[in-house]
């Protein structure tokens, strides 16, 4: 009896340590993430609010393997709520989502949807994205391009890539005067023509219901970059 128990202890041993779960541990090394930044808590808790109501994982927590990537891009933040965009490469084929929450009334619930496939096709589409800054563009406080306005549109791209994640914000840079600046609008701007998406573009829409509650948050942003 004590004979057939240990075996069977040894067999369970075999079967979890040489198991999926073992085996995956072992496949990529978890993914890097840059130090949060200090308007990250603010700008995130609209965001991951979105992610939860389309049960859609957050991006810093994903674990992207081999050649596979992911980019999302954020516009608004205004208090007309928040739309965004996946790009994801997986497998070496081209996927995208539209995460709908802009709205010119009360907040919406968010609503999620396929992108259709680029008007230039996914690879000229995503030749003219890298080209305009989207992988390369570093955060807008860390230059000194932050505007502290609170009306307006902000954009916030989100890259895990390589195994490392990073994040950066460009707050109106409609009304920055640096050259990264004008490179989050280009972006923006191909977004918006790529996929028909005029959210993307600052002058289709303006923020006059900002909330209390948001502009509370920036304020607690802005003190802490005087």
């Amino acid at each position: 009896m004590l004979r057939t128990q240990l075996f069977i202890g040894f067999l369970v041993f075999l079967l979890l340590g040489t198991g999926p779960a073992a085996c995956f541990k072992s496949q990529e090394p978890a993914t890097k993430v840059a130090p949060q930044a200090r308007w990250e808590p603010i700008f995130f808790k609209m965001i991951n609010e979105r992610l939860a109501e389309s049960g859609i994982a957050e991006l810093r927590a994903s674990q992207m393997t081999g050649n596979d990537f992911e980019v999302r891009v954020w516009a608004g933040f205004g208090g007309v709520g928040e739309d965004g965009i996946i790009l994801r490469h997986s497998s070496g084929q081209w996927s995208g989502f539209h995460l709908h929450g802009i709205s010119r009334g009360p907040r919406v619930v968010t609503t999620v949807s396929n992108l259709a496939t680029p008007k230039s096709g996914w690879e000229a589409a995503w030749q003219k994205l890298t080209q305009a800054g989207l992988l390369t563009l570093p955060d807008a406080l860390s230059i000194g391009c932050n505007t502290q306005i609170f009306d307006g549109v902000s954009y916030v791209v989100e890259i895990n890539k390589d195994q490392t994640y990073r994040t950066y914000l460009y707050d109106n840079p409609s009304h920055a005067k640096c050259s990264e600046a004008k490179q989050m609008l280009e972006i923006a701007g191909i977004i918006a023509e790529e996929f028909d998406l005029s959210e993307f573009k600052t002058g289709g829409w303006s923020s006059q219901n900002s909330s209390s509650s948001y502009a509370t948050d920036l304020l607690s942003y802005s003190q802490c970059h005087v």
